[in-house]
């Protein structure tokens, strides 16, 4: 018979389960990608990405269960290879905050992590990495 679908969808149209969506979204904040749970649950990716920002009406209801703000950052986040981190970008942040020369910051990072210093400067002005607060 399959499994049970999403318990607000009146048309017996979904996809996933409840449970499945609350799951992803734990799974995404752990740093899968939502590629990689999309094909554990034998779905497209958009589906995934959809249930668990709440853009899927029959999943809004679970909005409340987790932060979805919060998925939906990590879900930026966890695309593609990335040498910084969330902690890492908090960390340069907080380093300028504190007096530090910027460009000292900027070259320990960078050699640190193995990236270009304008990599780093670009997540310590909030031009990429914009999501992440200090």
């Amino acid at each position: 018979m399959g499994r049970p679908k999403g318990s607000r969808n009146r048309k017996g149209r979904a996809k996933l389960s409840d449970h499945d969506v609350v799951g992803a979204a734990v799974d995404i904040t752990r740093g899968q990608t939502a590629s990689s749970i999309a094909a554990k649950l034998g779905v497209n990716v958009n589906t995934v990405i959809r249930a668990v920002t709440g853009k899927t009406a029959c999943y809004a209801h679970l909005q409340s269960t987790f932060d979805a703000d919060y998925v939906a950052a990590m879900l930026r986040y966890n695309i593609g290879n990335r040498a910084l981190d969330p902690y890492l970008v908090i960390e340069i942040r907080r380093r300028i905050a504190a007096g530090e020369q910027k460009c000292a910051v900027y070259y320990d990072i960078a050699n640190r992590c193995g990236v270009h210093f304008s990599t780093v400067a670009a997540a310590a002005s909030g031009r990429t990495w914009s999501w992440v607060r200090a």
